[in-house]
């Protein structure tokens, strides 16, 4: 039997298409991750949408918004009054009744949500975690991406933390920026909400204080770099961070040298933020902060195919 191929596979193809302006290739991918996909309509709808809408064909992509608001999908207003992609469909007069609607259901989501922490039950890890009885074990705090979720990136995390004996935690943001899909973009208040999501942990759970790693993705990614330099942490393993101007970084991390800090980053070869992040790493290690960075060949903005195993790597360098 074929092995199914895995959203997180379809998702990087749909990408490659479409940052080559293959717009055609894209759309055929996005419409075959719906047929595979049907739960994931909020992320395929809004693919269809701005594939279409690019490719000239506004009326279609307004439908394919609209069809995701039927099958219960919705999206931030900046999603889709901003997106350059959605701007001939935003020409529409029809446009306005998706923009409506997308709108009422992020306000009352966005209203009713809270930050939360999900934290794995070292009760139903692997036997792994048994050599580290007596000893409290490392603290691993993983950030999703933009659009993504704390029980997402559980389960990213999830194999190598239970094979090193880490407490694995994940702190999810209150900002919400479409369906079950959350993201930093206040980044005062995403710092604040992960401070928070720490000193609660501290309180709930047994964990060796000097060993506590935030890990993260792309938004979260860098949000964990922030809060490594910051605040009194062993370090961080960022994938993908969106790193843009390294200036922000400057402030904390000469008291982040002094704390012995560490850093490890594994990105891609063609990921669009490669550039900001190589500048950081090279000011992170000529200002005494040690960092590591793997460069996946012919990777873009998304987590490489191997990553339980350069994850390992990254966690051991930063624990060491």
């Amino acid at each position: 039997m074929a092995r199914r191929i895995s959203f997180d596979e379809l998702q990087a193809q749909m990408f490659d298409l479409y940052l080559a302006h293959d717009l055609a290739g894209a759309f055929e991918v996005a419409e075959s991750v719906s047929r595979l996909y049907p739960d994931r309509s909020t992320k395929t709808a809004y693919w269809k949408a701005c594939i279409l809408s690019l490719m000239g064909q506004a009326e279609e992509a307004v439908s394919a918004l609209a069809q995701g608001l039927a099958n219960g999908a919705w999206w931030a207003p900046a999603m889709l009054s901003q997106d350059p992609d959605l701007e001939a469909a935003r020409a529409l007069p029809q446009m306005a009744a998706v923009l409506a609607e997308s709108n009422q259901r992020w306000r009352a989501a966005q209203d009713r949500s809270k930050p939360e922490t999900f934290i794995l039950d070292p009760k139903g890890r692997s036997d792994a975690s048994a050599k580290h009885d007596g000893v409290p074990p490392p603290l691993m705090l993983a950030l999703h991406w933009r659009n993504g979720s704390g029980p997402e990136f559980i389960e990213r995390f999830r194999p190598v933390a239970d094979d090193l004996g880490f407490l694995l935690a994940s702190a999810q943001s209150s900002q919400m920026c479409a369906k079950d899909g959350y993201c930093w973009d206040d980044l005062a208040l995403g710092e604040a909400e992960v401070a928070r999501a720490l000193a609660s942990l501290h309180a709930s759970h047994r964990f060796d204080a000097n060993r506590v790693v935030l890990a993260g993705a792309s938004q979260g990614g860098r949000l964990a770099i922030t809060l490594s330099l910051a605040l009194p942490l062993c370090g961080f393993i960022a994938v993908v961070p969106a790193v843009g101007s390294v200036e922000a970084f400057a402030p904390h991390i000469k008291s982040a040298a002094e704390r012995g800090v560490k850093g490890y980053i594994i990105t891609g070869e063609r990921d669009h933020f490669l550039a900001g992040t190589e500048n950081l790493k090279r000011l992170l290690d000529s200002s005494g902060v040690p960092c590591r960075m793997e460069v996946v060949a012919g990777m873009p903005h998304t987590f490489p195919e191997d990553f339980p195993e350069r994850l390992a790597r990254a966690a051991r360098f930063v624990m060491d």
